[in-house]
């Protein structure tokens, strides 16, 4: 199984319903609704519009109508095609959406999930609540470690949180951001603000910096580490450099942009609302093409097979548009009252684009309960500045997995500390260099004692 040199995107696209404060996740390739999830519980602000995809395939959300002192929030939404999900009523399946409308229930009873967690939602793929300090939070960008940096249009608070643990690790308080956002490969945070300044944070010498960018909206960022804002109500989109000099600032081609993707070809595109029209440039800013959409398209993103997805507000359906013939090729229908939004990563392609990090996943049936598990060996290459990483965790159904630890595997060593069970999910994960290397697993073995028959 040896890993590809081009990382995409699993097939799924998750859309925030604005109108509804929901999120659905679509399947990229067939358009079909798989799901649909609250975003707060009963008696808490809504109204996201953005989502961005982390490296387990999971979905963040913002609630953009919280401000108060203690309500700001993000929700987390588990990928249950990775058993990410959680079987917290201990049924041994897990009990979510199966499609739109199918939303489930979040009562919040007695208020336990205002300070936060999700005791009382009822749909078991919404694994995480949480109390932030960005009011009305919009920038949703994902790391190499898979943490999080969130960020508050309000008050431009941006915090970065633990993956793992949720825990806040860096609130930061610069004088912009808080509206689109991403995270290039060098690890700087880019963070616009509507008929602001863009915020450029480079963690390591702790340094925000307001560029003089005016009235940005959307971001993305090209194969050569450019980073591309539109200009909202500007008609223009700018090229800046990783450093922070503006390159070169082009015409849309339309009118009021806002989300802003780029294909692997370099290409941008970009979702002008008030044309209805999602726009194509070269890597200058050349246009190439102007495609008819939906009304009011806000977000754009790329898909697992290179198709641009774009949201329509006020059609309150996405489209799928074919590079090859600069066509939509098919429509989602969401129903009234949806308004889609989305100008960030919803694919999660921003982010694998800039880490170079691949994961392949399967989880092994032993057949019997109780089963120990020893060790897990391989072979692979790992050429130079690349790496492969194993871990597992077990549980006696899958249902049960999303609930688990991960443990690292050492090759060829007894795990000391993985509990018994049928079940054991085994991730590898694959991080890439610059110059195109990628490390390969090219034999895999597990083995473990099935218990004694009785």
């Amino acid at each position: 199984m040896q890993a590809s040199r081009e990382v995409t995107p699993l097939p799924f696209i998750w859309i925030a319903l604005s109108g509804r404060g929901t999120v659905v996740k679509v399947h990229t390739e067939t358009g079909a609704i798989l799901g649909e999830y609250l975003t707060a519980p009963e008696g808490c602000g809504r109204n996201p519009s953005r989502t961005t995809v982390d490296l387990d395939g999971n979905v963040w959300g913002g609630n953009r109508d919280e401000a108060a002192d203690d309500k700001r929030s993000v929700v987390h939404i588990g990928l249950q095609e990775a058993f990410n999900c959680a079987d917290r009523n201990g049924n041994s399946q897990i009990d979510t959406s199966k499609g739109l409308g199918d939303v489930r229930p979040w009562p919040n009873t007695g208020g336990a999930d205002n300070n936060g967690g999700v005791s009382t939602a009822q749909d078991e793929c919404i694994i995480d609540y949480l109390r932030v300090n960005g009011t009305n939070v919009r920038t949703l960008a994902v790391d190499k470690q898979n943490n999080i940096w969130i960020g508050g249009l309000g008050n431009q608070v941006h915090d970065l949180v633990d993956g793992e643990t949720k825990a806040i690790l860096n609130p930061i308080r610069p004088a912009c951001g808080g509206y689109g956002g991403l995270i290039d490969k060098f690890g700087v945070l880019w963070s616009t603000r509507g008929a602001d300044r863009l915020l450029r944070y480079d963690p390591k010498p702790d340094n925000p910096q307001c560029l003089p960018v005016p009235n940005t909206y959307g971001l993305a960022v090209d194969s050569r580490s450019r980073l591309w804002t539109t200009q909202w109500t500007n008609n223009t989109v700018t090229q800046i450099s990783p450093a922070g000099d503006v390159l070169r600032t082009a015409s849309t081609g339309g009118d009021t942009a806002r989300g802003v993707a780029v294909t692997k070809d370099d290409n941008t595109w970009i979702a002008n609302s008030v044309s209805n029209t999602v726009t194509r440039l070269d890597s200058e800013g050349n246009l190439l093409a102007t495609i008819a959409v939906g009304a009011t398209p806000t977000g754009v993103a790329v898909d697992s097979k290179g198709k641009v997805w774009a949201a329509n507000l006020d059609s309150h359906n996405a489209v799928r548009i074919d590079p090859a013939t600069n066509q939509v090729d098919l429509t989602v229908a969401f129903g009234d009252g949806a308004f889609p939004y989305n100008h960030s990563d919803m694919t999660g392609a921003v982010l694998l684009g800039t880490v170079r990090i691949g994961k392949w996943m399967f989880v092994h049936d032993s057949g019997a309960r109780g089963t120990k598990w020893d060790r897990l060996a391989w072979n692979g290459e790992t050429p130079e500045d690349t790496s492969l990483e194993l871990r597992v965790r077990s549980a006696e159904s899958t249902a049960a997995l999303g609930s688990k630890l991960w443990v690292d595997a050492t090759n060829d060593v007894a795990f000391n500390n993985v509990p018994p069970g049928r079940y054991l999910q085994v991730e590898a994960r694959f991080a890439g260099a610059d110059s195109g290397a990628s490390p390969s697993l090219l034999l895999l073995s597990v083995l473990h004692q099935c218990p004694a028959s009785r």
